[in-house]
């Protein structure tokens, strides 16, 4: 079994693997954005979390992406949960407030920082 070391989720399938180093990568998380752009915050992506994670609360193993004051941060797992979040609601079609708060890219971030 292998855990990617940027999500820490199984990998079934294809994975970039570095035998040196036991690193592992899924595809996608391979190539993840290293910028997060809400239209009003941006989030960085870090090869560690350096606070707890305003999602899930947790601090834990892996990538994350952080505010540039490094005061806000996302495991790459919430990130890709609140986007798995977001298109489930527009395929059910959810509520439309719901949908509406939910179609930004990172829709914990509305409000929360100061620009």
């Amino acid at each position: 079994m292998r855990i990617c070391d940027s999500c820490q989720n199984d990998v079934l399938g294809f994975v970039y693997h570095c035998r040196l180093c036991d690193f592992d990568l899924h595809l996608c998380c391979a190539s993840l954005p290293q910028v997060l752009d809400d239209g009003e915050h941006n989030l960085y992506l870090c090869l560690k979390i350096s606070g707890l994670c305003h999602h899930c609360g947790g601090k834990g193993p892996g990538w994350s992406y952080r505010s540039q004051c490094k005061s806000y941060n996302l495991h790459v797992s919430c990130v890709k949960e609140l986007l798995v979040e977001s298109w489930q609601a527009m395929y059910f079609n959810a509520d439309k407030n719901r949908v509406r708060e939910l179609q930004t890219r990172i829709p914990t971030l509305k409000g929360t920082l100061k620009p």
